[in-house]
């Protein structure tokens, strides 16, 4: 249950506490000015704590981070000092349970407190994730910018230091104005960004970009689906299927759907076979060939309806081999690509093609006239070549040797007695068809020269020329183009081996020649046309044809492999077919050369309405009526002054990016007192939390229509975005800034003359197997103990390498189990270990104290001012350990050393870049152990981790520490101590899974309200 009332909060109060436990601090009192005074209040006050301000009434809440640490250093031991008197144990017992039944008094009285939160710019990194939400591009203009301090629990989300300097307002100004030269202003789109500039554009360039835009996503809608070169189109099969269904009440065919499921045929394609095989719309005597055999086909068998008779199989086949001859790339059937180069058979060139012959079978010439009378159907065969075993022979000159060869034989058997008739009879055949046939050649029918190995004949004919051998006979035609009536000529010529087709019919395959810009020309070319756009004959001419449905009515053309539009709303996504619509009214409104003032007004009124979608989505929350008076107000008055929709609509772009609505998290704060966040705040404060960015379209939506508030969609949409790819946002922006390897890619403070391999790249690899990590973590719910103690890391091939973990290899990051190479989670990552090292060397001070800063939640005192110098160089080798030890023997040091040296030893098995190794520089042996003040001791990585997990309770409340601190933007008060408390105890009792910390915030009342002054 999510509490929303704004009455349970009370002024921090300063005597409230004390009052309740008066007797208790009446007793305490006393043991304080004792033991305590003396440093913290009299002559001295050590460590910045003043105890005699307090003594005479100690205002727990009002103080409480002055007593909690003072009960820390009272449970750590710290206090009194090991040399001063130290308290009896009923002393100590007393003001223990005092300290703790105070703070936890004060922390409950104004427990959920959402505190005074300062009002809060984008940070500088939800300044580029929020523009590239609302862009869909990463311009990155926050590089540009002052860099964000820190605050807070450490975060620079942190609403007080989130300082807004005329230099940020001028990169402000600056990157809205880049903004706005980036972007595209469409009636049916909208607002839309590119990479480069858009720039001043006229009406012919916003009518391509619209153009453009459809004929692309036609292509990438349709581009799966469309057969490609190469593959079956299954002719035979498209029309068996509409055979099925025309003799349905027999077949039993239910639909022409269910004939598509049960063949594994697409239905849109199925649907377009059967209007083409059963319209006489589209008027084409080459599609003819396909559609009225078709529709000659036999019906079914009455003895068995539901089978397919052979003979409706067989000329099934025979049509779709026909069909294929239109389009086929084997030359020995036909015409390479017949359909692709029918629009150049303008009878100006000649066309060459190639068939077999088998041994016993002539060359058949046929010159057809296409079926529309044979007047100027004339073609000149100016070469006939035979090829055998490589090479070449003009046919005239193999005619005349056969009969010469002929001829010498037959003379020979009549000259002999005993002849065989037969032989002497095939013989005489042989050489008077071969003479006969001899004779055809170099004659031209209208008496014109032409040469001996030409030949010229007028359509319809077949022509039997003797051959008999096995070869490849290659014959190459042209049009006769000084005959008289060239003019009405629409030719084709083939040459077959063996059964020659009708020459009085179109014949399929068959290149047809025209003389250029003739009416039969245009007539024919229509016909052949209206057959291509029926069946392109390419793939990529398939997808042009769905490409181009914005030119057709209704978005439909006449393509059988092809999409209309409600085909294609079939199988894409609400959000495609919006965009289609969205693209056409672009279309509708931009392509008219002169839009009358209708569509004018249209265009101004949708360019309007975009702005005002776009701000609201900017400013994360609905418009009011008047803020789209003042938006529409920019536009008009921009207008106004001549300035084209597009530059018009940018000036209102620029004062949507300007606003403060924009630049800040704003939210209500008319009312003083404590009060619900709305559902778009909400939103807002969820989406920055997990997202370091706007709200997406799900989470406007929820906010939209107020679901958001109920908790059980709160958390629905908490666990949707935790899983989400943005949730690195969260990785990177609250795990990198509380672990410190926020921004580590650009970290340089390595020695590069001493450790040269320490490369941009491979900090940047270490930086990415860190954000790897967490987002795995977050992205999976995984424990948060993983942090510590998982068993795997996420490298790449280098480094792995750099790491010496084998069996890795290639760039990419993947999940690698590494627990046998004293790696895990993140103490033992690169990024880790190298930002708690020196230029130079280890640091087993900076490693323990970010362990226990960051990791235990563990405060220390900063170093005295006469703290002595590290002893950096010595007389002989020494380990780094040898020199701290020598360093801690100061009295001064060893207070703070004693608690932060012995969690950086076990460290040490890691060099400077986080290699991990069993000698230092000089040669020395590593000894990676560390014993705590308690006798608690560690023996390296595996002891540290040990110890941590023995203290998870620990890392619990820190993680909720900083989750509440950065979720909430502000420093961590003590009414949140009961949230840290909760969390933590969820966290140890159930899986302690990441999203349980994260939901306790999400649901706490410190998260579902704000506080106004």
């Amino acid at each position: 249950m999510i509490f929303r009332s704004g009455a349970f909060l009370a002024t921090a109060v300063s005597l409230t506490t004390a009052h309740a436990a008066g007797t208790d601090w009446q007793t305490v009192r006393p043991i304080m000015e004792k033991y305590c005074i003396e440093c913290h209040g009299g002559k001295r006050t050590r460590g910045g704590v003043d105890l005699k301000q307090v003594l005479d009434d100690p205002q727990v809440a009002g103080n409480f981070e002055l007593w909690e640490k003072v009960a820390h250093a009272m449970a750590s031991g710290d206090m009194p000092p090991e040399d001063d008197p130290q308290l009896a144990t009923p002393e100590k017992e007393l003001i223990t349970k005092w300290l703790d039944g105070s703070l936890k008094a004060a922390a409950k009285e104004n427990a959920g407190d959402p505190g005074h939160v300062t009002v809060r710019r984008l940070t500088n990194a939800e300044y580029d994730n929020t523009i590239r939400a609302l862009t869909g591009i990463d311009y990155g203009f926050a590089k540009d910018f002052l860099p964000d301090g820190g605050g807070g629990e450490g975060f620079s989300n942190v609403g007080d230091v989130l300082f807004v300097s005329p230099q940020q307002i001028d990169k402000y100004l600056a990157a809205a104005r880049k903004l706005t030269e980036h972007a595209a202003i469409l009636p049916g789109r909208g607002v839309m960004f590119q990479d480069t500039r858009v720039g001043l554009r006229g009406p012919l360039q916003l009518k391509d970009q619209a153009e453009r835009a459809l004929y692309i996503w036609y292509q990438k809608m349709a581009e799966p689906h469309i057969p490609k070169d190469g593959e079956d189109m299954r002719e035979g099969d498209y029309m068996t299927a509409c055979w099925k269904f025309k003799h349905r009440e027999k077949t039993g065919a239910e639909s022409l759907d269910q004939l598509a499921k049960e063949a594994g045929l697409s239905a849109a394609f199925l649907a377009n076979w059967w209007d083409m095989l059963n319209s006489d719309k589209i008027k084409s005597r080459f599609l003819d060939l396909t559609r009225v055999d078709w529709r000659e086909l036999p019906g079914p068998d009455e003895a068995n309806p539901k089978a397919i008779p052979a003979a409706v199989a067989a000329k099934i086949s025979a049509i779709e081999a026909q069909r294929q001859s239109w389009t086929n790339t084997d030359g020995a059937a036909g015409w390479v690509r017949t359909q692709r180069r029918q629009q150049d058979s303008d009878g100006l060139r000649a066309y060459e093609m190639t068939t077999p012959t088998k041994a016993g079978q002539p060359i058949h010439l046929v010159v057809g006239d296409t079926g529309d009378g044979s007047r100027g159907d004339m073609v000149i065969i100016e070469k006939i070549a035979i090829k055998r075993n490589g090479k070449f022979e003009n046919y005239v000159t193999w005619l005349k040797r056969r009969i010469e060869g002929n001829s010498t034989e037959l003379k020979k058997l009549e000259a002999a007695q005993d002849a065989d008739p037969a032989r002497i009879a095939g013989l005489k055949k042989a050489v008077d068809d071969g003479a006969k046939a001899l004779a055809l050649f170099g004659k031209h029918p209208l008496g014109k020269p032409v040469e001996e190995t030409m030949l010229v004949l007028q359509a319809p004919v077949v022509v039997t020329l003797p051959f008999g051998e096995e070869a490849a006979v290659t014959v190459k035609g042209r049009l006769e183009m000084s005959g008289p009536e060239v003019d009405f000529a629409t030719v084709q010529f083939t040459a077959t081996g063996a059964n020659p087709p009708d020459p009085t019919k179109i014949i399929p395959g068959a290149l047809v020649m025209w003389k250029r810009q003739t009416e039969i020309a245009r007539s024919t070319m229509g016909d052949f046309g209206r057959m291509k756009t029926v069946f392109p004959d390419e793939y990529a001419r398939r997808l042009e044809q769905v490409a181009r449905n914005y030119r057709f009515k209704d978005g439909k053309n006449e393509g059988v492999y092809y999409f209309s539009d409600a085909q294609l709303n079939g199988f894409i996504s609400e959000q495609e077919q919006d965009r289609l619509r969205r693209m056409l009214k672009d279309w509708r409104i931009l392509s008219p050369r002169n839009p009358d003032a209708k569509l004018q007004k249209e265009w101004d009124q949708s360019v309007q309405g975009h702005l005002h979608h776009f701000a609201s989505r900017a400013w994360r929350r609905p418009l009011a009526a008047e803020e789209k008076a003042g938006l529409n107000a920019i536009y008009d008055e921009a207008r106004s002054r001549e300035l084209d929709r597009e530059s018009a609509a940018r000036e209102v772009l620029m004062r949507v990016f300007i606003s403060p609505d924009f630049i800040f998290r704003l939210e209500k704060s008319d009312q003083p007192g404590v009060h619900p966040v709305d559902a778009w705040e909400l939103a807002s404060r969820l989406s920055y939390f997990l997202w370091s960015s706007s709200p997406d379209d799900a989470l406007r939506k929820a906010a939209a229509d107020g679901s958001l508030l109920k908790p059980e969609v709160l958390e629905a949409q908490t666990k949707r975005m935790l899983a989400g790819k943005s949730s690195a946002a969260l990785a990177e922006e609250f795990a990198g800034q509380w672990l410190k390897f926020h921004n580590f890619s650009k970290h340089s403070t390595v020695d590069a003359g001493k450790f040269p391999e320490f490369t941009p790249e491979l900090r940047a690899d270490m930086h990415r197997e860190t954000k790897e990590f967490f987002s795995h973590l977050i992205r999976n719910d995984r424990p948060v103990k993983e942090i510590i103690l998982a068993d795997y890391t996420f490298l790449n091939e280098r480094l792995a390498k750099h790491y010496g973990i084998p069996g890795v290899t290639g760039g990419e990051f993947r999940k690698v189990p590494v627990s046998s190479h004293h790696r895990g989670g993140i103490l033992g990552m690169g990024s880790v270990l190298v930002k708690t090292s020196f230029p130079q060397r280890t640091s087993p001070v900076l490693r323990g104290d970010w362990l226990l800063h960051a990791v235990l939640g563990m405060p220390t005192p900063p170093a005295p001012a006469d703290v002595p110098p590290f002893p950096e160089h010595s007389d002989k080798p020494m380990t780094v350990r040898e020199k701290l030890e020598s360093h801690r023997a100061e009295k001064a040091c060893a207070s703070c050393h004693d608690k932060i040296d012995p969690l950086g030893f076990a460290l040490e098995g890691f060099d400077a870049l986080g290699r991990f190794r069993e000698k230092d520089e000089n040669g020395l042996a590593i000894d990676d152990t560390g014993s705590l003040k308690d006798g608690t001791t560690m023996d390296g990585i595996a002891g540290l981790r040990d110890y941590l997990a023995l203290h998870d309770r620990e890392f619990n409340q820190v993680l909720a520490r900083k989750l509440i601190g950065y979720a909430l933007g502000r420093s961590v008060l003590p009414s949140d101590k009961v949230l840290i408390e909760e969390i933590a105890s969820s966290l140890k009792s159930s899986e302690g899974k990441f999203s349980t910390a994260v939901l306790a915030v999400v649901r706490s009342p410190q998260f579902l309200n704000r506080r106004n002054e």
